[in-house]
């Protein structure tokens, strides 16, 4: 079986009519691509900013722990820092975060918790 004039006949066939509902479809479809694509971009640039704001505050020098008072900061404080250098490591792990860009924040985590330590033993009286 020869299908080549048949498929010649099919090419000579005008092109469908398309629907009118179509266009309007098509440029929904366009803006919730162009909405979800800018809503990513914004995240991606938030954590970026969050991510060198908290490599810049890894670079800041930190007094002893001797040195420090405990009214500079609270156990709250120190917990809410604490928890705020978690989430960037897990984030830097998340985007396969090389070792150089780890070490500070590890660094900065073992001092809060260091820090935090601390704390706890001058609040409490040095029970621990």
């Amino acid at each position: 079986m020869n299908t080549d004039p048949l498929r010649e006949q099919l090419q000579r066939l005008p092109d469908p009519p398309l629907p009118d509902t179509l266009w309007p479809k098509l440029r929904r479809a366009q803006r919730r691509r162009t909405v979800r694509r800018k809503i990513l971009a914004g995240g991606g640039v938030l954590a970026l900013g969050l991510t060198a704001g908290l490599l810049l505050f890894a670079h800041a020098p930190l007094q002893p722990v001797e040195t420090r008072t405990v009214q500079a900061r609270t156990p709250v404080d120190s917990v809410a820092r604490l928890h705020a250098v978690d989430r960037a490591l897990q984030a830097a792990y998340a985007r396969g975060a090389s070792d150089a860009e780890l070490e500070p924040l590890w660094d900065i985590r073992h001092r809060l918790a260091v820090a935090d330590t601390s704390l706890r033993h001058s609040a409490q009286g040095d029970i621990l």
